[in-house]
């Protein structure tokens, strides 16, 4: 008996008609399927994740590095991700994908599944900060409204890779050995370096990466370029490019100087303050005047309460903030 009931993309992997339909099995399947998909037209996009997921699969059983099925699925989860409001409840576990690639595949491949489910993962909520001790010592400070992944155990003279969400401060630790590098996996780009601190902010259709101390190496996919401390680097994976890089000093714009708790922006456009408010509160910010977006301004806010923040931004923004529960309307 088929499975009707389909929310989620592991609900596709747990179902063995849809395997068999997906991999172009059984030619009995494309009926029962094709109606489904016409019933269900708001749910298109899941199945085909679910189908290229199958599909990307090799039935043949094999050894496969833990880090590229991290890595796949870390992919797979921000192309959802994107097409839709981040909701922790809403988001789709790797590790629970994983279980369901087990159940199709077999016992032979829990091997590999079982290092994955040793995957850590960290989410921040709006609001909220946390620090964290890699297995290598490196600590990597999280800001708010992100997430971070890696493997639980790294072996001695193996790539160290972390995937991130959203923006983290990393103080990485130097390794003698020369295949230690470490590496940063975000949907747009791979950041590599070998002993560094460096900021990584990716949301959107952009990643921004800090050089703070030390040498990094992006991979852009197509190409590799170098930075030097004090450089930041825009990256749209959209457009493929290099959007913007230019140098940063202690007295203009310092990407990192959240990891001190405090928003520093000098000279900035209203709208990018709205913006990085908006990604650490989870508040959306209205105006009534839209002169504000044409003025230049320098703020300096503390970051740990929106309660705080609100009356310095009203004063050195010279407006009158109004809030309605997860709404500022600044007129």
């Amino acid at each position: 008996m088929k499975r009707t009931s389909f929310n989620q993309i592991e609900d596709f992997l747990e179902c063995e008609s849809f395997i068999h339909w997906a991999q172009e099995l059984n030619g009995r399947e494309n009926i029962f399927w094709e109606q489904w998909m016409e019933c269900n037209p708001d749910k298109i996009e899941l199945i085909e994740d679910a189908k290229a997921l199958v599909k990307g699969i090799p039935f043949e059983p094999r050894e496969i590095p833990s880090e590229q099925i991290a890595s796949a699925l870390f992919q797979l989860n921000s192309r959802i991700d994107r097409r839709s409001d981040r909701n922790k409840m809403r988001k789709r576990r790797a590790w629970v994908i994983a279980a369901a690639i087990a159940l199709i595949l077999g016992a032979t491949s829990w091997t590999w599944v079982s290092e994955l489910l040793n995957t850590v993962e960290y989410i921040t909520d709006y609001g909220e900060w946390q620090t964290i001790e890699l297995p290598d010592g490196s600590l990597v400070s999280l800001n708010a409204h992100s997430e971070l992944k890696f493997i639980k155990k790294w072996e001695d003279g193996e790539p160290r890779q972390v995937w991130l969400e959203g923006e983290a401060f990393f103080d990485v630790v130097k390794m003698l050995d020369v295949g230690t590098a470490f590496k940063v996996i975000t949907p747009d780009l791979d950041v590599e370096v070998l002993g560094t601190s460096f900021n990584v902010h990716s949301r959107g259709e952009q990643t921004k990466v800090y050089l703070q101390e030390g040498k990094v190496k992006l991979d852009l996919g197509d190409h590799i370029t170098y930075m030097d401390p004090g450089d930041v680097v825009s990256y749209s994976a959209r457009k493929e490019k290099i959007v913007d890089r230019r140098r940063t000093d202690a007295e203009s714009l310092n990407p990192s100087a959240w990891t001190q708790g405090v928003i520093n922006m000098k000279g900035a456009y209203a709208f990018d303050i709205f913006e990085k408010l908006e990604e650490i509160y989870g508040v959306e910010i209205r105006v009534k005047n839209e002169e504000i977006y044409t003025r230049e301004y320098s703020v300096q806010l503390p970051m740990k309460k929106l309660e705080i923040v609100v009356p310095i931004l009203e004063r050195s923004m010279k407006v009158k903030i109004t809030r309605k529960d997860q709404m500022l309307l600044l007129e």
